[in-house]
């Protein structure tokens, strides 16, 4: 079945009236891609931005799941390693 809803100050609320048999319903969310906001898109310097894209692709994400099993530090490291900038 499907719902429309409307996301407003951190809620999701249906436009309709839902009477569920359960208190708790797992529910699929399909939101636009020009919705989401890519904190990426404030920065204005390219070689930063280049150098967090890289780590993206190293670290993967939500779809591809990679499982890389680095912390944020080691992943930031290994994308500094990567770029073969700053002499490391």
């Amino acid at each position: 079945m499907e719902i429309a809803a409307v996301y407003e100050n951190g809620m999701i609320r249906p436009t309709q009236l839902l009477n569920l048999k359960h208190k708790r319903v797992n529910v699929i969310i399909v939101v636009p891609d020009e919705e989401i906001f890519d904190p990426l898109d404030q920065i204005q310097n390219q070689s930063i931005k280049q150098m967090i894209i890289s780590m993206r692709k190293i670290r993967g994400t939500k779809i591809n799941k990679v499982n890389h099993r680095l912390r944020d530090e080691e992943l930031f490291l290994e994308g500094l390693k990567k770029s073969r900038k700053y002499g490391l």
